[in-house]
């Protein structure tokens, strides 16, 4: 069974340490993008297993009180924007996906933390996320090989009076995925992904990374053509 942590070691080095996200999903509404797909070939009997990790960015607003209180340490703290990773790991046997479309919903809750300090305390605050994934597996080039197509979307209800900032809370940011066959190889496509699709990164023969941004396949890795 292929481990996910060459694709996650991928993701953390070139995509979550960036300074600056380059893709956020935001709430149902104008001035965003609330959903995007990621579509890749394979080849596998139906018995195959489809291991996925969709992860992401979550905005968690930091409150000092009284702003540039000391951390104990000496170093001044103040206000500001943190960003958290978040996962959701679906599974499914590819004979099921075969059968009909998966959907999976979560509500990534609301948190607070309260953090004590000496002269004064750090509250952490993150909104909710609602997210939803739609997977589905079609039979391609007369039937050798398999089109996996995931859809992420963002369905949270928010306020469309709210400033970006409110939405942005409220938004995946680097959203991407990680998918891991067992009992199969992924293929490369036959060209390019679409618009609002992510770039599909093949890291083993049965390894493949989503990302926002493209990047090439691992040096080294040989993948079926």
């Amino acid at each position: 069974m292929t481990d996910f942590h060459l694709a996650r070691d991928l993701a953390d080095a070139v995509l979550l340490a960036a300074g600056r996200p380059r893709r956020a999903l935001a709430p149902p509404g104008p001035g965003g993008a609330s959903r995007v797909r990621a579509d890749c070939l394979l080849r596998a009997g139906p018995a195959a297993r489809v291991r996925m990790r969709l992860r992401f960015l979550h905005v968690q607003v930091r409150r000092v009180e009284p702003d540039g209180v000391s951390d104990g340490h000496g170093v001044a703290l103040h206000a500001g924007d943190e960003a958290v990773p978040e996962e959701l790991d679906p599974e499914y046997r590819l004979a099921d996906l075969l059968d009909a479309e998966r959907t999976l919903a979560r509500v990534v809750p609301a948190r607070r933390m309260v953090e004590p300090l000496g002269c004064g305390r750090v509250v952490r605050s993150r909104w909710p996320i609602q997210v939803l994934m739609r997977t589905r597996a079609g039979r391609d080039r007369d039937g050798e090989v398999t089109r996996l197509s995931v859809e992420v979307l963002n369905i949270t209800d928010w306020p469309h009076s709210l400033a970006p900032d409110e939405a942005l809370r409220r938004s995946l940011l680097v959203p991407h995925l990680i998918v891991a066959l067992d009992g199969g190889a992924f293929v490369r496509p036959d060209g390019p992904p679409g618009r609002d699709a992510l770039w599909p990164v093949l890291v083993a023969d049965d390894l493949l990374l989503a990302s926002p941004v493209r990047l090439p396949d691992r040096p080294g890795t040989k993948i079926p053509g």
